[in-house]
């Protein structure tokens, strides 16, 4: 707001120099045509350069409105300058503002009074000598056109100027759309990446601090392993807040890093750490070789919500999982799962199934979810196995 006030008071303050300086000009036109007067014209009475100078002094203080009542300004002068000579330096002034910062439609009529002018006032003041009158009237009219010529070309030097100026303002304004879209999409990636791993974790947790608190006639060698699944998935939780904590910091998402070879093996480790925590889990995964990073690292991330949304809402019921892909019919994961409570919703705060059938859709894949007929809650997901 302040840069805007400051750039709209030097405009003001350049208009203003620039209005003292046509009054300036002005006034040596008309100090020129005092010091060196023309011939008077035949209608010249006794109180003709009275009416001239008062006239002059009048046109000269006249150019400081010449912005706001350009036109009005220059039809007066110009029709003046035909019985009182000594407008017609302060007309031509005139004329350069109507054509400098008019449209051109009034410009063009105020040049063809300005072109009928000049022969006017040769004609209306001292007679010339036969022939002479052309010589006279052909260079008030070049000087006209000049003028208009000049003023034309000002006015189009000073649109392009601003259009320029807003073409680099509307840059700048889709520059910055596109650097807070980038941001609102990280933001949306690094939510996304917090939910997937930390959600995970967090519901290992839970399943086996709940698993310790209700068996507890369980033999000590039990409880110690539970404890110390218990223990490592804390571990993991705080490794994986400290991976994505330093994807902010760093300005990117965190990623899950895996290769064309260790797809299988990740998603098997993933089934088996809910089966330590005490999640029922069947799990038949078979994976053709060479699955692309960025397909398996989605795969990975899917398996990981279908086990998290099943802890939530149905823990402690059998999750079936079949994984199966190869080059031909691209990559299909099916979970199935008694129907628990508010499957799919609940506190993944719109990242669970929904955020993941997002991500899906972006990697050209699909994710259904619903009832079945046998009355439990299934999960389908497809994925190319090369990515478009």
């Amino acid at each position: 707001m302040g840069d805007e006030t400051f750039d709209k008071s030097c405009r003001e303050t350049r208009q203003r120099w620039l209005d003292a300086g046509a009054m300036a000009i002005a006034a040596l036109m008309v100090t020129v045509w005092v010091i060196d007067p023309e011939p008077e014209p035949k209608y010249a009475g006794p109180g003709y350069y009275i009416v001239s100078y008062t006239v002059g002094v009048l046109s000269i203080i006249a150019q400081w409105w010449r912005r706001k009542y350009g036109i009005i300004l220059a039809i007066t002068l110009i029709v003046g300058s035909i019985v009182l000579p000594i407008l017609s330096g302060p007309s031509l002034i005139a004329l350069f503002s109507v054509a400098s910062h008019r449209r051109l439609v009034p410009t063009l009529w105020i040049t063809v009074l300005a072109l009928i002018s000049a022969p006017m006032q040769i004609l209306v003041g001292t007679p010339l000598a036969k022939g002479d009158f052309w010589k006279a009237a052909i260079p008030l009219g070049l000087g006209s056109l000049l003028v208009v010529g000049w003023g034309m070309a000002m006015r189009s030097r000073r649109e392009v100027v601003r259009a320029l100026g807003e073409r680099a303002e509307q840059l700048a304004r889709e520059r910055d759309l596109v650097a807070d879209w980038a941001r609102r999409v990280e933001r949306e990636e690094i939510a996304r990446d917090m939910h997937d791993s930390l959600a995970h974790r967090l519901s290992l947790i839970s399943m086996s601090a709940g698993a310790l608190s209700f068996r507890r006639d369980q033999i000590p060698s039990d409880l110690a392993e539970l404890a110390a699944t218990l223990q490592k998935n804390s571990n993991d939780a705080l490794a994986e807040l400290r991976t994505v904590v330093g994807g902010v910091r760093l300005g990117r998402a965190a990623e899950v890093r895996i290769d064309r070879d260790s797809a299988r093996a990740s998603i098997l480790e993933l089934v088996e750490e809910s089966r330590a925590s005490g999640q029922d889990v069947e799990a038949e995964v078979s994976l053709a070789p060479g699955l692309p990073p960025n397909i398996a690292r989605i795969a990975y991330r899917a398996v990981q919500e279908l086990l998290t949304n099943a802890r939530k809402h149905s823990s402690d019921r059998l999750l079936t999982l079949v994984i199966a892909g190869n080059t031909e019919s691209g990559l299909s994961i099916r979970s199935t799962n008694a129907v628990g409570t508010d499957n799919g919703r609940g506190s993944s705060g719109g990242f669970g199934l929904m955020g993941m059938a997002e991500r899906i859709k972006v990697h050209d894949g699909w994710l259904t979810a619903g009832r079945t007929v046998a009355d439990k809650f299934e999960v389908e997901v497809w994925l190319p196995w090369e990515e478009k």
